[in-house]
């Protein structure tokens, strides 16, 4: 019986701290649904331009089921939002990603990678050169890769399930 719950308890830690890995990085969140729906259904959703347009009302629809949660989302992304205004480099990145200014996946992939050493943690080091006022959003990052990783694979799944009715 002792095995059995420690069993459980293990899997139970695992399954949290592995959904939060799975947010660190955006290109490889990207990388993942090119791999779960196709690069032709991925590219499609990420040349759309609808991701930037839904993270508002993803906000919302978080913050009716916790409101906690829906505020620091909403600040987060309020912050990257001005942050982008400062920064070219990554609001180019950001274009391409969630404003729908992709050719191709691999500028969706590069875009994505770019973001991330911008603001997140590759492989556990935190970019040097951006230091300061990046300091709150790198903090956040895993938040804003979960809120357009979710986005785009709801549009994916919709998109299938269209496809599967029709």
């Amino acid at each position: 019986m002792v095995r059995l719950e420690t069993f459980l308890f293990l899997l139970t830690v695992t399954l949290v701290f592995g959904q939060d890995a799975e947010y660190d990085s955006m290109g490889y969140s990207v990388r993942n649904l090119e791999k779960e729906y196709g690069e032709k259904e991925t590219l499609r959703v990420f040349q759309e331009g609808r991701i930037e347009d839904r993270i508002p009302s993803y906000i919302k629809e978080l913050y009716s089921k916790n409101r906690t949660e829906g505020e620091e989302t909403k600040q987060i992304y309020d912050e990257l939002q001005a942050e982008l205004g400062e920064n070219r480099e990554a609001n180019e990145a950001w274009t391409v990603v969630a404003r729908g200014k992709a050719a191709s996946m691999k500028d969706v992939l590069d875009a994505s990678f770019r973001l991330d050493a911008t603001f997140g943690e590759v492989n556990g080091i935190v970019s040097r050169e951006k230091r300061g006022f990046w300091r709150w959003v790198r903090r956040n990052w895993r938040k804003i890769v979960r809120v357009v990783v979710t986005i785009g694979s709801a549009l994916l799944q919709n998109s299938r399930n269209q496809y599967s009715m029709g």
